[in-house]
């Protein structure tokens, strides 16, 4: 079962992060790609289910590294 897990966490990780080749893809767009994959759909919802919750940390992390980076320099 962590298996399945690990599967859609990296998938998930691969398709929202940039690469050298391509941008990184919204939540939303990975979302719906990960529907069409063959992992276990219903680890894939639970995700999707925990997105919002996800996307807001994700983002308050990222003002909280960009502030603490403003700070650092002044």
């Amino acid at each position: 079962f962590e298996v399945r897990i690990l599967a859609v966490a990296d998938v998930f990780e691969a398709l929202t992060a940039d690469r050298p080749y391509r941008d990184a893809y919204t939540f939303a767009e990975a979302a719906e790609m990960m529907t069409e994959m063959p992992l276990d759909q219903d680890i894939v919802s639970e995700l999707f289910r925990a997105l919002p919750e996800l996307e807001k940390v994700l983002n308050s992390r990222t003002a909280e590294a960009v502030q603490g980076a403003l700070d650092s320099v002044s």
